[in-house]
């Protein structure tokens, strides 16, 4: 018989209509591409797309503060970036859009992390 943690996250999971998946990855990449959909899953349920988006969509920081970080290399990426999403014609092309760049995001923390330059205390 199960523990009572357990019986517990059981009840919770049946209550919400939450099915539990644990699966195995050959990459960290392929890793953060799991955990992305998870949390757009989660966020699609949470924020249904009439609702405002949270913070980490809209974007917090302005734009011009976020572009006068990048370096060259990183300006040729974002013109051409920018330049598709401008020509994105359909909401499913714009969400397409948001759910690359926010892998993107993923990756880059996964390797700052990786490479010691994280944030003290920060994690999932």
């Amino acid at each position: 018989m199960p523990s009572e943690p357990t019986q517990r996250a059981m009840r919770h999971r049946a209550a919400r209509g939450i099915i539990r998946v644990e699966v195995e990855v050959p990459s960290t990449e392929d890793a953060a591409t799991v955990r992305r959909f998870a949390r757009e899953c989660r966020e699609r349920a949470r924020w249904p797309d009439n609702c405002t988006r949270p913070a980490e969509i809209n974007g917090a920081e302005p734009l011009e503060s976020i572009i006068d970080r990048i370096g060259d290399r990183g300006r040729v990426a974002l013109t051409v970036f920018a330049a598709g999403l401008a020509a994105a014609n359909n909401a499913e092309l714009i969400e397409r859009s948001e759910r690359i760049a926010l892998n993107f995001r993923d990756a880059a923390d996964m390797q700052r992390r990786s490479s010691g330059l994280g944030i003290e205390g920060e994690g999932r």
